[in-house]
């Protein structure tokens, strides 16, 4: 991995890619994310993303359903979609996958949650509001 120059500012960017495409942070070295791939290549990337929301600690299934739903609410609640060295990545995919679920469960999860969820759930609900073709109307 390069130090510095622009070859570590290419190797910076293309280390965000990699993440934001897998949902996964195997490391900062080629060996790690040639590893990864090759144990992880005969999956989905909906399987890829579920991986990468349990191994944070918000356990998510790629099919869906409300548990994984409101762990999702729980990391737009949690993590932050900026900053240095913030897993952005995390709050992108969240979205990524609430928009790919049945939109009326997931309408439906989001405003439970907004009134009876833990403080990071309400938040994430929030954000998921603000997300307009998360929450669309049929």
């Amino acid at each position: 991995m390069p130090q510095s120059g622009p070859i570590a500012c290419t190797w910076d960017h293309g280390i965000e890619a990699l993440e934001t495409i897998t949902n996964n942070s195997p490391g900062r070295t080629r060996k790690a994310w040639l590893d990864w791939y090759a144990a992880n290549k005969h999956r989905s990337r909906l399987q890829w993303l579920a991986d990468g929301f349990t191994a944070q600690g918000f356990p998510v299934s790629a099919e869906g359903g409300p548990e994984s739903i409101r762990n999702l609410l729980k990391v737009l609640g949690t993590i932050p979609a900026s900053g240095p060295r913030a897993r952005t990545w995390l709050a992108k995919n969240a979205k990524l996958m609430l928009a790919t679920w049945d939109p009326s469960q997931v309408r439906e999860v989001v405003e439970e949650t907004s009134q009876h969820g833990t403080p990071q759930e309400q938040q994430g609900a929030a954000k998921a509001r603000e997300t307009r073709r998360l929450i669309r109307n049929p």
